[in-house]
């Protein structure tokens, strides 16, 4: 029967050293919109994944190809300086960074929860 059976024979089937997927997400989330948030878990058992905005995703961007991804471009705003004329300038669009979270974590994330300060 070979080592699968005895396995399961044993009632280990199920069991996989390693395997830690919460871990494996925070991981990836930190690989991709760590330019973005800060990700922090508790790797002793937490159910839970806690992501936080970085200060810098609340200011705005001049208008940029390069800068376009998770970005919304928004109104012009006044310049403190008369003689300049307003500028576009870009928003993260954060709504679209957690839709991107949620369906990259697609079968290990639950739910979401949104908490404003």
């Amino acid at each position: 029967a070979g080592v699968l059976g005895r396995r399961r024979e044993n009632g280990l089937s199920g069991l996989l050293v390693e395997f830690d997927p919460a871990s494996d997400l925070v991981e990836m989330l930190r690989e991709i919109w760590g330019k973005y948030a800060l990700f922090f878990y508790d790797k002793y058992g937490g159910t839970r994944v806690g992501m936080v905005w970085k200060p810098a995703s609340n200011k705005t961007r001049k208008l940029s190809v390069n800068a376009m991804r998770y970005s919304t471009p928004t109104a012009t705003f006044p310049s403190s300086d008369d003689s300049l004329q307003a500028q576009p300038v870009l928003e993260l669009n954060r709504e679209e960074i957690l839709h991107d979270i949620i369906r990259a974590g697609n079968g290990i994330i639950a739910s979401v929860t949104v908490k404003q300060a």
